[in-house]
């Protein structure tokens, strides 16, 4: 009797046909023209959905047996078309919401739970008899349908660059977190382009796989891109496109981390200090809202820059012109934000011409000498070097030279013998009946291959033109007592060099992390993106101005693990002018959801959390001005308990207090947004008066800041929310005409923010 080795080995493709995909459908296509050739040959179904039959034909006279991928019975069309029509009417949106209101847990482990199994689609594939499927890109239906899969993980930016919104704006982040953590986990085997990306796997998702599991199967220059089409077309694409004679490509989606908006910038300056044009030719898809704003933010930078005639916008690219485009070019512009590899880069070695990319982790490793390599975030340096590439032949010539070779070292018939070896362990896998999914995976320092757990702690620090102070608040952190954590500093978009610093700290401090916004977008969005990237299980913050002590972690985690408590606050000292001594914060504990409506209580800077639970709450709100972990301890204590440390656990430096510290109407507003925010619950929880005398608070503080109108506006609303007190609110009324006519000064009763 023949066993289940005996038979033909037989793999199910699920690719990414749609050429606006970019690098996604270059790699589907390597994969597709790869798996041909694989030893030992299997046989190949490839499904594709309606949109792409027309592409997935093609492959048919290759050898492909082309599939549906969905089940085309009458059953399965009336269900599909049930659901369309109660999912877009309004019992699926009223579904939505409710399903939006109640998930309310953390993105972590808890994704994984929530994975909806499809076995109608399951038993559809199966019925095709494929050992596995292979998926080029990560995908949903890799774990939902029940069926054996390997599934390429290209990047994980949500990660590790959450400050772009392509990766995590409007739940963005939460639908890549539990697609990656679910796909990963199931998956018989995860291919990566790069060490760095198994690196990558490893850190953020190392407990629901195992190092053995992901394996390396680097890029190749897109299959369609040959030599023929270069004859063919090269030498007539100017012509054809209206292009300058000379241009650098820029092969990239408008997406924000693409960075075209620099690189604008940067021939801008090129041209104003150096007399010297730069033309760029710009190919990519614009195909939703946010790539079309962008394109649209690249057009009007380019006019207001003056060098809308540099700046060529041809939109999406057939596949016949990329080749020739490239062999063209005088050069390949890829200054992203995004690694770890690109395939851009690869593109431009094939057809001998220099590239510019960014010098980021895995992009440097990837290029070694064979690119000009630049800061991305930086207009100087992409200026600079994108006029070295354009201007010094002789460094155009040694670029050509390095990257043949290093190109040289990976080619097709390399692609096909690791391919090879790939498909063979996951046949394995998957007729041996591995399990996939797993519990927990523990990769202790010393295993080989393996990389340690996400860290117990993480410590977000934003920061934003912080350069004097930076240093010493990420070395505040380094000095912990308790090790086990991580520092993620958030840069707002400082032009005072403060990014800087804290990168030349990190080449020095593997625990620490720089991730710069693009544009200052304030410090609550900073302190979100710090969120997005952590990976412990409790996350800390600590403004950049101000200095932990010493044992401030570990004092706080003790009384989280002694009292069971997943939030932690406590109190703290300040320096001022007149030296250091406590810093009055209320020392409230215990279900203190009552007392936070009442009045402002915790610190950021002396709160230690739950990651989850700042999940639960949906973030920080950003709308916020001022009074922000006001803010957020009010919602978390919807929702938990609070325990409080009555020792000192950092140092609040007053001296360096900005102006949204001591902007008077910026601290009304701050308040006033937060007690509007929270007023039903105000006045129910915590009574009317206390919402009285909330708006009472506000409107002091705006009469010292001058806003007489908004005064007014707060002592009536005080007035409304308390009517059984008039002498109260008449009281405030006088004390509002008397500073608008000068009489005497006000104090204010906002405190410091």
């Amino acid at each position: 009797m023949s066993g289940p080795s005996d038979r033909p080995l037989r793999i199910g493709v699920v690719p990414v046909l749609d050429g606006s995909g970019g690098g996604i459908y270059q790699y589907s296509l390597t994969m597709l023209d790869g798996l041909l050739a694989v030893e030992p040959r299997a046989e190949l179904v490839l499904f594709a959905d309606r949109r792409s039959w027309a592409q997935a034909e093609a492959w048919r006279e290759r050898g492909y047996q082309v599939a549906s991928l969905w089940p085309r019975t009458v059953r399965w069309r009336l269900r599909t078309a049930a659901r369309r029509v109660v999912a877009f009417g309004p019992v699926g949106r009223a579904a939505a919401g409710l399903r939006a209101l109640l998930n309310t847990r953390g993105a972590g482990a808890g994704a994984q739970d929530r994975a909806r199994s499809l076995p109608a689609l399951g038993g559809w594939i199966a019925g095709f008899g494929v050992d596995f499927l292979v998926f080029p890109a990560p995908s949903l239906m890799g774990f939902q349908p029940g069926v054996a899969y390997v599934m390429a993980v290209h990047d994980l930016q949500h990660r590790l660059h959450p400050e772009f919104p392509e990766v995590s704006a409007d739940g963005e982040w939460e639908r890549r977190e539990s697609l990656f953590r679910n796909g990963i986990a199931g998956a018989l085997t995860v291919l990566v382009d790069s060490d760095i990306g198994r690196e990558d796997v490893l850190d953020c998702y190392g407990e629901v796989t195992s190092a053995e599991r992901i394996q390396v199967l680097p890029f190749l220059p897109a299959s369609y891109l040959d030599a023929a089409a270069v004859a063919a077309g090269a030498s007539s694409i100017r012509e054809r496109l209206e292009l300058p004679e000379r241009y650098l490509l820029f092969p990239a989606q408008f997406w924000p981390h693409k960075n075209h908006l620099r690189v604008v910038q940067a021939l801008a300056r090129i041209r104003s200090e150096r007399g010297v044009d730069v033309n760029v030719v710009m190919c990519g898809s614009a195909a939703d809202p946010l790539r079309a704003s962008v394109l649209d933010q690249v057009r009007r930078t380019a006019t207001r820059e003056g060098v809308g005639d540099l700046v060529q916008v041809l939109g999406y690219v057939e596949d016949e012109l990329m080749a020739p485009l490239y062999a063209a070019s005088r050069g390949v512009l890829l200054p992203t934000f995004f690694g770890p590899t690109n395939i851009p880069v690869l593109e431009g070695w094939a057809f001998g011409v220099p590239v510019l990319t960014s010098d980021v982790r895995g992009i440097r490793e990837q290029c070694g000498d064979a690119a000009i390599l630049v800061d991305p975030s930086s207009v100087d340096a992409i200026a600079e070097g994108v006029y070295s590439l354009w201007s010094d032949e002789r460094l155009r010539r040694r670029l050509v030279s390095a990257g043949r070779k290093r190109l040289a070292r990976y080619g097709r018939a390399e692609y096909i013998a690791r391919l090879s070896l790939i498909i063979q362990d996951a046949t394995r896998r998957a007729r041996e009946g591995e399990p996939r999914s797993i519990d927990r995976v523990s990769h202790g320092l010393g295993a080989a291959g393996e990389r340690p757990l996400p860290p117990t702690v993480s410590v977000v620090i934003p920061a934003y033109d912080r350069a004097g102070t930076i240093a010493a608040a990420i070395e505040s952190v380094r000095n912990q007592s308790f090790r086990d954590l991580e520092i993620i500093v958030v840069d707002d978009g400082s032009s005072d060099g403060t990014a800087e610093i804290a990168g030349l700290i990190a080449k020095n401090e593997p625990r620490l992390r720089v991730v710069s916004h693009p544009h200052n977008r304030g410090a609550q969005a900073a302190r979100n993106t710090g969120i997005l990237a952590a990976r412990g299980e409790w996350i800390a913050f600590l403004d950049s101005d101000d200095v932990y002590y010493p044992e401030s972690i570990e004092m706080r985690l003790d009384a989280a693990r002694r009292t069971g408590l997943e939030i932690i606050h406590s109190a703290c000292d300040a320096v001022g002018p007149d030296g250091e001594k406590p810093f009055p914060i209320p020392p409230v504990e215990g279900d203190v959801y009552r007392a936070l409506l009442t009045a402002p209580a915790p610190m950021f800077q002396g709160m230690i959390v739950k990651r989850e639970l700042l999940h639960r709450i949906g973030l920080l709100s950003e709308a916020v001005p001022s009074y922000q972990e006001w803010d957020t301890s009010i919602r978390l204590a919807a929702i938990a308990p609070f325990g409080f440390v009555d020792r000192p656990t950092f140092l609040y430096d007053l001296r360096t207090r900005g102006a949204i510290s001591r902007d008077d109407r910026r601290a009304a507003d701050g308040y006033e947004h937060v007690v509007s925010t929270h007023w039903r619950e105000v006045a129910t929880v915590a009574g009317p008066l206390a919402l009285a005398e909330h708006y009472r608070i506000v409107a002091e503080i705006r009469v010292k800041a001058g806003d007489r109108r908004g005064a007014v506006r707060c002592a009536a609303l005080s007035g409304l929310a308390w009517p059984l007190s008039p002498r109260r609110t008449l009281r405030l009324a006088r004390r509002i005409a008397r500073e608008a006519s000068g009489k005497r000064p006000a104090t204010s009763s906002g405190g410091e923010i």
